[in-house]
């Protein structure tokens, strides 16, 4: 259960990514949110992990086990990643978010459903060229520019 690829995924961090609420995927044209099922996780966390394995974060865009758990919106999974020795004071996400401003964020966004405003940062702009895969484009003046802009740059468009 501690194995993980090059780019630092592990089986624990795939079970908890599977069940997180704040992603939706483009299939078939429709946003289509993940499962939401819990069995994986039930399964992989019964197995003794290193703390290290609990801890390891993603290269390209920096997931984390405890942010990943977080955006599970289950008191229960973070509880249990904490028994397992996940560390809640390390930064993850492409703009090194603190797990407490995420846990903050979506109890605002559930809350209040309005969207949170970040300022716009080299962190943001960093963020969105790293999980955009390539949709606009690569520069963090590209990032920029797609933000003013109402739609997304078409790819054979240009600036």
């Amino acid at each position: 259960m501690n194995d993980a690829y090059d780019s630092g995924e592990t089986a624990l961090l795939m079970s908890l990514e599977h069940m997180n609420v704040t992603v939706t995927e483009i299939i078939d044209g429709k946003f289509v949110s993940r499962s939401l099922n819990r069995q994986l996780f039930n399964i992989i966390q019964q197995q003794p992990h290193d703390i290290a394995t609990v801890n390891l974060r993603t290269q390209k865009k920096r997931l984390l086990p405890i942010i990943s758990t977080i955006e599970t919106g289950r008191i229960d999974v973070v509880k249990r990643i904490l028994e397992m020795g996940a560390t809640p004071n390390h930064r993850g996400k492409t703009d090194e978010q603190h797990p407490l401003i995420v846990c903050l964020k979506m109890i605002a966004h559930h809350k209040a459903s309005l969207p949170v405003l970040t300022p716009i940062s080299t962190e943001l702009l960093d963020s969105m060229r790293r999980q955009s895969g390539g949709l606009n484009r690569h520069t963090l003046d590209d990032q920029r520019r797609a933000l003013a802009q109402p739609r997304p740059l078409a790819i054979h468009e240009t600036s």
